[in-house]
């Protein structure tokens, strides 16, 4: 009986082993981003792409395989779709500028909290120009894989902006 739990203990104890072994390993294998390029990604998409209109950023900036997990209706998928979008927003909304309120990276992750302050001087999402001035706020997560954003999450507070632009109806 003693042999039999002496046995099982061993086996326990090999596997919880191997399974740290394998979560040590698995954290090696994911990027750790340096501050530098955090800086560096964080300027090249906001301020490259959303407050300098170099929409030529986006093709070296974005993975081949870059998913948008945060697109809006009808978005096409990949770096494509995520530009176009950004295309419409400016549209939009020709003067708008974002200013990165935070920016922080953990592991192969970089957070941006931002605030956008604009003008509604285009069609939105078919909703028609209206001229007023809005401002929204939003955090925007991305995995970056070989200096590249391969992955966006985000949060924004697009029901505000709707009623910043007149799309709710009277108040």
């Amino acid at each position: 009986m003693f042999r039999r739990i002496f046995v099982l203990a061993v086996v326990l104890n090999v596997l919880m082993v191997l399974n740290a072994f394998t979560l040590v390993r698995a954290q090696d294998e994911t990027e750790v981003l340096s501050e530098a390029l955090i800086a560096h990604i964080a300027q090249l998409y906001t301020d490259d792409i959303w407050n300098k209109r170099d929409m030529v950023v986006g093709d070296t900036l974005f993975s081949d395989d870059f998913v948008d997990h945060h697109p809006i209706p009808d978005q096409l998928p990949g770096r494509e779709g995520f530009m176009n979008t950004v295309e419409l927003y400016l549209s939009a909304f020709p003067d708008l500028q974002v200013v990165n309120d935070d920016v922080f990276g953990s592991g192969d992750r970089l957070v941006i909290r931002w605030t956008a302050v604009g003008t509604h001087d285009g069609e939105l999402l078919g909703i028609p120009a209206s001229g007023n001035p809005v401002t929204i706020t939003g955090i925007d997560i991305l995995r970056i894989v070989d200096g590249q954003i391969a992955e966006r999450w985000a949060e924004d507070n697009a029901l505000e902006l709707m009623g910043q632009i007149g799309a709710l109806g009277a108040s």
